[in-house]
């Protein structure tokens, strides 16, 4: 199209980047090799893009200020109604007015709203701070609900998101400045300082639509978020658009009957959008979560992986899953990078701790001491389980622990292999239909609701462990002050 030149100019090329917790401590450093996609990789604003294409089509191409309200087919052409009751009249009509569109609703009116994904997202872009993130091109921030980030996205300009659950947004809360102002005390000083000088900024509720098995019909198609509404955590929302719209021109190029070449876009596109729409939602569940546990082994998977084995195999998944969608990023512009970079680069709430023989992984850094210290004094890695969950009770009680339900998966160095099952148990008197609304009582089955004590045979995997953990625990005055103190903070 001929725009290439123009969106570079006004774009950013990234180097090195920073995952982080909220509070700023470094979790890892990548530098980003500039050939790694096979091509130009820059990060650039949308108005850049848009700008770009606007000076190729010109801007008489486009009406500005009316909305649709729906459309009626006759024969061989297409009428679009607007709200304030004008209409405008065509051999084709595509749909590409977002995840609330119009013309979905009128193509699919048997079809739900969308739902709310439970994620709300404040997005800004502000020109003159790219001084707070000094060399580096972008951070990216990962705590337990919340994710963001800032990545430089022109020689002046930063683009940043803060992304979070639903959970952690104060009732009625949506002014963007308001909610940013809420999170800032969380945050180090350098997303504090961008964002306190953004006047640029907006709140959304993120919503999720199911995959449509048919997009259109006759001389009428979707194309974008109004066909394929993908979470923003796939980094491919506007890419996908773009893909959309060079298929449907190819298609229309190459067949002189209109609705056999929409349908024939539409098959090229369909399975391809509704992979990456159950990705999408498969990732923000990920890093939505506020389990500390599933936060605890996100950081240290990134921990582990050095950064030089960790930035060129993630960048061929990335490569795979971008051509399987059918963007091919040797030609097309990385326009969410550090977004990308993120689906791998997790964070947690407490670090992996290592002794000499082992690793230890847990919700508390003070209860994987106690576990680490096991291994250290020659126990196996199931008297660091016990050790761990024993101290888990005091120092992270609400996670429910020995007394509570789990599994646990042992493989001895001989290779014999063993699976404990110990989930409570339910109330003889409970039944799969007591919580149906025609049975269901409060008053009557409050007992009923709740699981009894696991019975998993703590001595069968190993009597030893107890004990041993039982003296460390002894020796160690400075884990009972801690854990005591922790204890107390938590209520």
């Amino acid at each position: 199209m001929g725009v290439a030149d123009a969106v570079l100019a006004r774009s950013f090329e990234p180097r090195r980047a920073e995952l982080r917790r909220l509070d700023g401590t470094v979790v890892k450093r990548a530098a980003l090799p500039p050939d790694v996609l096979g091509g130009p990789m820059v990060v650039a604003l949308r108005p850049a893009l848009h700008g770009a294409l606007l000076d190729a089509v010109g801007p008489d191409t486009i009406i500005l200020g009316r909305h649709a309200a729906g459309f009626t087919l006759t024969g061989n052409r297409v009428t679009l109604q607007m709200t304030d009751d004008s209409t405008a009249e065509g051999d084709l009509l595509i749909g590409a007015d977002g995840v609330g569109s119009v013309i979905r609703r009128v193509l699919h009116p048997a079809e739900m709203p969308p739902r709310s994904s439970g994620i709300v997202a404040v997005r800004g872009a502000v020109h003159g701070a790219v001084r707070y993130l000094g060399d580096l091109s972008g951070i990216y921030y990962l705590g337990r609900g919340v994710e963001a980030f800032l990545v430089r996205a022109s020689d002046t300009g930063i683009y940043w998101a803060l992304s979070l659950a639903d959970e952690l947004v104060p009732p009625g809360m949506r002014d963007p400045s308001a909610i940013v102002a809420h999170l800032a005390p969380r945050f180090d000083t350098t997303f504090r300082a961008v964002t306190s000088e953004t006047e640029d900024l907006r709140c959304d509720e993120l919503v999720d639509r199911d995959p449509l098995p048919v997009w259109g019909r006759g001389i009428v198609t979707l194309l974008g978020d109004a066909a394929h509404p993908v979470l923003p955590h796939t980094g491919q929302g506007a890419a996908q658009a773009m893909v959309d719209a060079v298929t449907l021109g190819k298609a229309l190029g190459a067949d002189d009957d209109i609705p056999s070449a929409l349908r024939s876009y539409e098959g090229e596109r369909r399975s391809k959008t509704t992979a990456l729409l159950r990705q999408g939602r498969r990732t923000a569940g990920i890093m939505r979560t506020t389990n500390p546990l599933v936060c605890g082994v996100r950081e240290a998977v990134v921990r582990l992986i050095p950064a030089k084995l960790f930035i060129r195999p993630f960048m061929k998944f990335y490569l795979r899953v971008n051509r399987r969608a059918g963007t091919d990023v040797r030609s097309c512009f990385v326009l969410t990078l550090i977004t990308t970079l993120a689906l791998a680069c997790l964070q947690a709430g407490a670090p992996a701790i290592r002794s000499k023989t082992g690793l230890v992984i847990s919700a508390s850094d003070i209860a994987s001491r106690v576990g680490a210290a096991v291994l250290t004094d020659g126990g196996n890695a199931v008297d660091a389980a016990i050790a761990t969950a024993f101290a888990l009770a005091v120092t992270h009680p609400i996670a429910g622990n020995i007394g509570g339900g789990g599994f646990l998966l042992y493989r001895a160095a001989t290779g014999d292999t063993a699976a404990y099952d110990f989930r409570e148990t339910a109330p003889a008197r409970a039944s799969p239909t007591m919580f149906l609304k025609a049975v269901w009582s409060s008053q009557r089955l409050v007992w009923l609701e709740m699981g009894f004590r696991s019975r998993m045979a703590w001595r069968d995997p190993s009597r030893r462990s107890c004990r041993r953990c039982r003296s460390i625990l002894r020796r160690s005055r400075s884990f009972r002050r801690t854990a005591f103190r922790t204890r107390l903070e938590k209520y």
